[in-house]
């Protein structure tokens, strides 16, 4: 996991996140991970750009899983945090497995286009 948050911090820097926002993406893509079942593999997609980036996980085994809750309060806090860290959260599931996309955008960014 602490691979993965490198990795998510070099991301973060390269999309000119602030420090907080790159903290915040580490968080809760950890988060996410943690929040599969064991058995299952998990995917990680990520689309950067100027100022924001998109992270997509997917589950690689069975469409079993804890997406199939209708309360992020069912799975504890790990949707809460994730929910409250990222900007954009979609939880689904298609015949290919679960998946959680995410979006966090620096905040410098989205006052910019608001000049």
């Amino acid at each position: 996991m602490l691979a993965l948050r490198l990795f998510c911090a070099g991301i973060g820097n390269l999309a000119h996140l602030s420090s907080e926002e790159i903290e915040d993406l580490k968080l809760a893509v950890s988060e996410a991970c943690f929040s599969f079942p064991d058995e299952e593999g998990v995917e990680l997609f990520f689309h950067l750009e100027q100022g924001k980036v998109a992270v997509e996980l997917k589950s690689v085994a069975s469409r079993k899983s804890f997406l199939s809750l209708t309360s992020p309060s069912d799975k504890g806090i790990s949707f809460l945090l994730v929910r409250n860290l990222m900007d954009a959260v979609e939880f689904g599931s298609t015949q290919e497995g679960t998946f959680v996309r995410m979006v966090k955008q620096a905040k410098s960014s989205m006052t910019a286009g608001k000049r």
